[in-house]
């Protein structure tokens, strides 16, 4: 009788052991789906640090009358501070003729990034190239937008990679990933031949901005 008893207490331990490790693990699934639920839709977008400078940002736009491309500084200032905020959030020194990072306030990051974009654009703008041409010149600087222009306006990576090409022959030895044949940008190794895209792939509002540019060009006979 003894022995039955012990072995239907046994039966029951098991079964309360099984019941409990079946409770643990269904509570971390449910915990583990929450997280990926709460944090996929951050995932390719907008940081909140960079969310945060979207009034000052379009402030700026407005004095250039663009204050309707302000997504598109948006991803800008996503790809140039990788969601981690510098002083210099656009990194905007380069584009004055001085060393990265030497401009130390925010809003005035701000305000040399936008007019650096905002001349950008109004050359792109004349010169009747696309709107991702005009972006990948914050990055390889205004000459990309004359070199699109001479090739038919439309930006393309290929086309990125060829004036990267052509950047390093003019500087020989002075753009070379460090030597890293592993970097993602080698041998195209004078800015980033993907700025755009990444830039676009930040808020999926800036392909109907894109859109909207172009048939702008369209109508003012660009």
């Amino acid at each position: 009788m003894i022995a039955k008893a012990a072995k239907v207490l046994k039966w029951i331990v098991t079964c309360l052991t099984i019941f409990f490790v079946v409770v643990v693990i269904g509570i971390a699934s449910l915990e583990f789906l929450t997280r990926e639920e709460n944090t996929e839709p951050d995932q390719g977008g907008l940081s909140a640090e960079v969310l945060a400078y979207q009034p000052q940002i379009e402030t700026e736009l407005q004095k250039y009358g663009l204050e309707n491309l302000t997504p598109i500084l948006l991803g800008i200032l996503q790809q140039e501070s990788g969601g981690v905020l510098s002083k210099d959030i656009f990194q905007a020194s380069e584009s004055l003729g001085l060393p990265p990072d030497t401009i130390t306030d925010s809003l005035y990051s701000i305000q040399v990034g936008v007019e650096y974009f905002a001349n950008n654009y109004e050359s792109g703008k004349a010169q009747g190239v696309d709107i991702e041409s005009i972006i990948q010149s914050y990055n390889f600087g205004r000459g990309y937008i004359d070199f699109s222009a001479s090739n038919g306006g439309v930006h393309s990576e290929e086309l990125a990679k060829e004036f990267s090409s052509l950047q390093m022959e003019k500087y020989p030895g002075q753009y070379t990933c460090g030597g890293d044949t592993s970097n993602f940008r080698y041998p195209y190794c004078y800015g980033d031949w993907s700025y755009t895209t990444k830039v676009f792939s930040y808020i999926p509002t800036i392909g109907s901005l894109a859109t909207d540019t172009s048939k702008e060009h369209e109508q003012s006979g660009l």
